[in-house]
């Protein structure tokens, strides 16, 4: 515990961040030595990482700061000279230092070093892996088994399929929520839009849940799609700094050039992309030249381009981790930027949630962070978010869009809210709850309003499901996944039989 102090002479550290140092001290003190440092993007996990390499340092203790790319080594290494620590680096293409107190280093080059017994495991009473949910594989936790203390660092401590890292970590260490950094103004809010999503009904999974990359690039890689991503960003970031995830690399260039043929400033970066290169963009984003940059992933975790006031997602994603990376990465605050907007295309946004939603995040390994996040909304009976069928604006507990004020709802239509679904189920065959039948109805007819179908439709689709037509008054609901999911596998099952 006494490498932990409560600040350094060079860097102030805000008050959750002395608070988060406060928490592993007590967490050590339990007898916990594999801890997670949960703190949302933009909340400066990094200066808790220094702080902690500092006063290990001053106690002549060593310290080993493990990233997985390399941008983030040399962000590290940035960090850690405000701090005034004389810092090592161990990565591929850079001569090591003479073993100071405080390394910094790719785990990926140490990893292959030690596999191929180029090198020993680099001596460390402390190891900091950042971005832990992006190294929890079997070989780099076999890493970390060899050190007596690891903090790993995240803001989002969950696998790629939404379940908890229990089977490493012992416990998780929580910063404050975003709701909470933005009450006490060190992040921006969020503003988020709906624009096309491609068809995904169909595609294959990989793994982890999420759409296989292949298959999603080709149902989004499409001239009407990507001219959309661009009207949209006019209609509604207008000359706002814009940061874009594509799909692959193929689809990134597409809706770069489909930017560019319209005289936008806009340009493209990858994981090939090399330092100076990345530094001059940032510096062109920075100076207000560059307006929209274009990327497939590798500005999802370790970016601090605090300019970006508009992030397009344009990729359907079922990754919320992934979902929570990306979005922040517009979070931080830059002078007269009062926001961010953010514009998704894709058709689960209800799945996903905003990113300022209350989490309950967990090293459970069995359920996921959607199924928790359902549970919550559930019991506290939250209202859902509803869809602007005329400008995309995703807003709560109103009847009229903020944005272009479309009345969504009457004023005998009731304002949707999430609400546990009773379902009564006998020995083998399932029966619904008449409060079920009839929410599930109205959802349906929510689903035609929204998507300008004949109220007929949910008749058939009500008829399809309980066999029976509907007794039930004509209100409309916002549809849930369980509607659409149901209308998605309906439409599958009419192709196959055509």
């Amino acid at each position: 515990q006494d490498i932990f102090k409560e600040e350094s002479a060079q860097v102030v550290l805000r008050d959750y961040q002395l608070k988060m140092i406060d928490d592993l001290k007590r967490s050590i003190s339990s007898g916990h030595r594999r801890i997670i440092c949960q703190l949302h993007v933009g909340g400066g996990k990094t200066v808790v990482a220094g702080q902690i390499a500092k006063n290990a340092a001053e106690k002549l203790k060593r310290s080993l700061f493990l990233a997985p790319r390399r941008q983030l080594v040399y962000q590290t290494i940035e960090t850690y000279e405000k701090f005034g620590i004389n810092t090592g680096v161990i990565m591929a293409g850079e001569n090591p230092f003479s073993m100071p107190f405080a390394q910094v280093g790719s785990i990926d080059t140490i990893t292959r070093r030690v596999k191929s017994g180029k090198m020993s495991f680099p001596d460390a009473s402390i190891v900091i892996p950042d971005e832990a949910h992006a190294v929890f594989s079997a070989e780099r936790l076999k890493l970390l088994e060899n050190y007596p203390l690891v903090i790993a660092i995240t803001a989002t401590p969950c696998l790629a399929n939404g379940k908890g890292m229990g089977s490493f970590y012992t416990d998780i260490v929580e910063g404050p929520t975003m709701l909470e950094m933005v009450n006490n103004g060190y992040l921006v809010p969020m503003r988020y839009f709906i624009g096309e999503a491609p068809d995904v009904s169909g595609l294959p999974m990989d793994k982890d849940g999420d759409y296989q990359e292949k298959a999603l690039a080709e149902a989004s890689d499409r001239p009407e799609l990507i001219g959309n991503v661009y009207e949209n960003y006019k209609k509604i970031a207008g000359d706002r700094t814009t940061l874009i995830f594509a799909v692959n690399r193929k689809h990134a260039v597409h809706i770069h050039d489909e930017f560019k043929h319209h005289g936008v400033n806009v340009e493209y970066l990858d994981g090939e992309t090399d330092t100076g290169e990345r530094k001059a963009i940032k510096s062109r984003v920075e100076l207000g030249q560059t307006k929209v940059v274009v990327n497939i992933g590798v500005m999802a975790f370790g970016t601090d381009w605090p300019r970006i006031s508009c992030v397009i997602i344009a990729r359907v994603t079922k990754n919320i981790a992934a979902w929570i990376q990306c979005i922040g990465r517009g979070s931080r605050l830059y002078p007269g930027k009062v926001d961010c907007l953010v514009i998704y295309h894709g058709d689960n946004f209800q799945e996903l949630g905003r990113i300022d939603d209350e989490i309950e995040w967990s090293l459970d390994d069995k359920t996921t962070i959607k199924e928790r996040k359902v549970k919550v909304a559930q019991e506290k009976k939250e209202p859902k978010d509803i869809t602007c069928r005329k400008c995309g604006y995703v807003f709560r507990a109103s009847r009229q869009c903020p944005s272009c004020k479309e009345t969504m709802l009457g004023a005998g239509e009731a304002i949707p809210y999430h609400e546990a679904e009773l379902k009564e189920v006998t020995d083998k065959k399932e029966k619904f709850t008449s409060a079920y039948k009839e929410n599930w109805y109205q959802e349906a007819l929510g689903y035609c309003k929204k998507y300008n179908k004949n109220p007929g439709f949910a008749y058939h689709l009500y008829v399809d499901k309980f066999g029976v037509g509907p007794a039930w008054k004509k209100v409309s609901k916002e549809p849930s996944e369980d509607v659409i999911g149901f209308i998605k596998h309906r439409a599958i099952k009419k192709s196959k039989a055509a």
